[in-house]
């Protein structure tokens, strides 16, 4: 656990930061923020304010508050990160964990349970110390215990929704809670389909996620090789201002970036969602450099010895190499593209445009109160093609950011 700590201590602050940009259960499940505004969030309060009320300069400064708000916590992040997770030296490590046996209770333990006492009079090592494989196999098992928990409980709300799709309203109505239909039916999923233009909005999305995807993972990999290969003076200060970007909210450009895409054209088009993804991607600039740096630099020596262009060793050589890493990081692309909701929220105005959450959320507010089940049937629609994509790609996703982890240097 202490050598977890610092990991820990990250995922503890992106956390928080992440809840600092909540925003899609409060608009789809909450009507005008709630009573008194109860559960008014930052980005939401950017969203009335400048796509509701149209005050986009009151926006802007909420936005200029987030961003404060989640710098003031990166920093903390990084200065109490230094006090509460920095590891000992090995010496006092191992002075600090070496155990101390006293001769009074561990000879009067020892003799009790029928062991011996050498001529020190402490009990000797192998009689006050289990072996080390039986410590591991004893603490692993309610580490197991407690991750299968957590696993079911975070895997249940998906199985309830997915069963209550198929209950008839009437038990829907008298059962809220039940598990298994009774009887089973399939018609929520016929209506839903037929109440909403969902066909197409399901071949935006998947066309939308599609061209992001395949744009994208040209512009990160060659980016990424440039970063890890090719030397040019201020790389690594540009390089360090695409990590500053991957931590600033997005919600804090959004009135910004709305304007842009005014004036683009671009507003209730798909290309304010296509393009911005296919060109502004930190995270996969950063993981398709450390894609590049896990393979060994001679190889590219070689083929430039060789006679081979920048041009040629990237698209012969080094392509092929991190494609599994490119599959996984298009992955989490796509994932991260169907489900997007904010953006297309504020840029995305025509039902024929719009994408498969925001259907949802239309359709949720049509059906809501009337038919859950409906809701349900439409929402797992919505769900089961990222699944799939994510039970199918879990285990290259999962091998490919350990790689990159360990290639870093």
């Amino acid at each position: 656990m202490p050598m977890l700590s610092p990991t820990i201590f990250f995922q503890a602050i992106v956390a928080f930061i992440s809840s600092l940009q909540t925003f899609d259960l409060v608009f789809i499940l909450v009507n005008n923020a709630g009573p008194d505004n109860a559960t008014r969030t930052i980005v939401y309060q950017i969203y009335d304010l400048g796509f509701q009320k149209g005050q986009f300069g009151v926006a802007s400064a909420a936005a200029v508050f987030l961003l404060v708000l989640s710098g003031l916590i990166t920093a903390a992040q990084f200065g109490l990160e230094k006090s509460w997770c920095t590891m000992r030296p090995d010496s006092e490590r191992t002075a600090a964990t070496q155990p101390q046996v006293t001769t009074t209770s561990a000879t009067a333990n020892a003799a009790a349970a029928g062991g011996t006492v050498n001529a020190a009079g402490t009990v000797p090592t192998e009689q006050r110390k289990r072996p080390l494989l039986v410590q591991l196999r004893d603490a692993a098992i309610p580490t197991r215990i407690v991750l299968i928990v957590g696993a079911l409980l975070m895997f249940a709300p998906f199985v309830w929704m997915a069963l209550s799709s198929f209950k008839t309203l009437p038990q829907l109505l008298t059962e809220p809670l039940s598990i298994i239909p009774a009887p089973w039916t399939g018609e929520n999923f016929a209506e839903a389909w037929n109440a909403l233009p969902f066909p197409r909005a399901y071949f935006n999305s998947f066309y939308i996620a599609a061209l992001t995807v395949a744009g994208g993972l040209v512009t990160t990999s060659m980016a990424g090789y440039a970063f890890a290969r090719i030397p040019f003076k201020g790389s690594k200060w540009i390089f360090a201002i695409v990590l500053v970007t991957q931590m600033v909210p997005k919600q804090v450009t959004l009135v910004p970036f709305y304007i842009l895409m005014a004036r683009l054209g671009w507003v209730d088009s798909h290309l304010s969602l296509i393009i911005p993804g296919m060109l502004v991607n930190p995270f996969g600039i950063f993981l398709a450099r450390q894609f590049v740096l896990s393979i060994p630099a001679e190889i590219d020596q070689a083929a430039q010895v060789d006679g081979a262009s920048r041009w040629r060793v990237y698209w012969q050589m080094i392509l092929p190499m991190i494609r599994p890493g490119l599959g996984a990081l298009g992955i989490i692309i796509a994932i991260d593209v169907w489900n997007a909701f904010l953006m297309p929220l504020i840029l995305l105005n025509s039902t024929e445009l719009f994408t498969v959450p925001l259907l949802l959320a239309q359709f949720q507010g049509q059906f809501g109160g009337l038919n859950t089940g409906l809701i349900m049937a439409a929402t797992t629609v919505s769900t089961v093609p990222m699944l799939i994509a994510f039970v199918i790609g879990q285990r290259q996703i999962m091998s490919s950011l350990a790689t990159s982890g360990l290639g870093g240097r």
